[in-house]
């Protein structure tokens, strides 16, 4: 998947913060420098298909083993091996999400403008070798040749921290067995509710990907949650702000016009172009606040700046001990 096992830095404004070190998420951060916040879960299961055993298709950012791209085949053209349909590049398409596996023979190309599953971007054929398993078919949909079929199609580079992530349709056993190889790499909706991260059923988008906002934008008044298992901020999803939260979003700062080139990673050169406005968003989000409540931002990512992204999320936290305090109560209008 394009932000499993991700990071974002999360920069904390020097006139509010504590001044005392502290550790999210195993690094070390202190006034107006850099916190380590999880991007994910982000589609721990891909957003997507099912075999027919019923087992999710996963994504994760390692390499993997396709060895060509194939030129995409007309919708028209049937595999076979089965009775079963093969996409081109810019199909959209959907299937029966209730009916657990078995989509592959069911899946149906749709127009883009009616809700859908995945917007295909091309295939690549797999090499000779026994059907994968485990980390098999996450490789595959998270392969250089997936980036590039999917840049390819948008005629644009991908937001690895944005909207869309990388899926596909992968061959059942049987179909395998049978010599079936082509791989179809798509795009996926990412949800922003964990709820949904987590859900058993893909997320239904309308629209050609091409045409979309491609940029991963959290809502004003969305709340941020702590990774269960690291301790570290989601800094990718949202959790309902009525439950023990993180951090909470108070507006966004477009710094086109302002940067012409990527500020670095380093956050004192943030500061100076969105510190005084997420500052304001703060205040006019939760009124007039002090020590240890923190307006905070969570700075572009350089392969999202490469992508087009310009817009920084303004957040408030409350410092404690050893990060971020775990918030029990809105900081902003109920």
């Amino acid at each position: 998947m394009i932000s499993s096992g991700a990071a974002r830095r999360i920069g904390t404004l020097g006139a509010m913060a504590s001044g005392r070190s502290q550790t999210i998420t195993g690094v070390a951060a202190g006034v107006g420098l850099v916190a380590a916040v999880l991007l994910g879960p982000l589609l721990v299961f891909g957003l997507g298909p099912f075999s027919t055993d019923g087992q999710r298709v996963a994504t994760t950012d390692a390499s993997a083993g396709p060895t060509t791209s194939t030129t995409p085949t007309s919708t028209t053209d049937r595999d076979p091996v089965r009775d079963h349909p093969v996409y081109e590049a810019g199909d959209c398409v959907t299937w029966d999400a209730s009916a657990g596996g078995g989509f592959e023979s069911k899946s149906r190309a749709v127009p883009c403008d009616q809700p859908h599953f995945l917007e295909v971007t091309g295939s690549f054929v797999m090499k000779d070798m026994p059907y994968p398993k485990g980390e098999g078919w996450p490789k595959a949909f998270s392969s250089s040749t997936c980036y590039e079929l999917a840049e390819a199609h948008l005629g644009a580079l991908l937001d690895r921290y944005g909207a869309y992530d990388l899926t596909g349709l992968r061959p059942t056993r049987e179909e395998w067995a049978q010599g079936r190889r082509t791989v179809a790499c798509g795009l996926a909706r990412v949800p922003l509710e964990r709820a949904l991260v987590t859900a058993t059923t893909p997320t239904a988008y309308t629209g050609a990907v091409s045409a979309a906002d491609r940029h991963r934008h959290l809502p004003r008044g969305s709340c941020l949650g702590f990774d269960a298992m690291s301790g570290g901020i989601e800094a990718g999803v949202t959790v309902p702000c009525d439950k023990p939260h993180a951090l909470e979003v108070t507006g966004h700062v477009d710094v086109s016009g302002r940067a012409q080139e990527f500020p670095g990673d380093d956050l004192s050169a943030w500061e100076p172009l969105v510190g005084a406005r997420c500052t304001e968003l703060a205040r006019s989000y939760a009124g007039a606040f002090r020590a240890p409540v923190t307006s905070a931002f969570l700075p572009i990512e350089p392969e999202s700046w490469k992508s087009g992204r310009r817009t920084v999320d303004c957040v408030i936290g409350e410092n404690g001990e050893d990060g971020f305090r775990v918030l029990e109560r809105r900081l902003g209008p109920k």
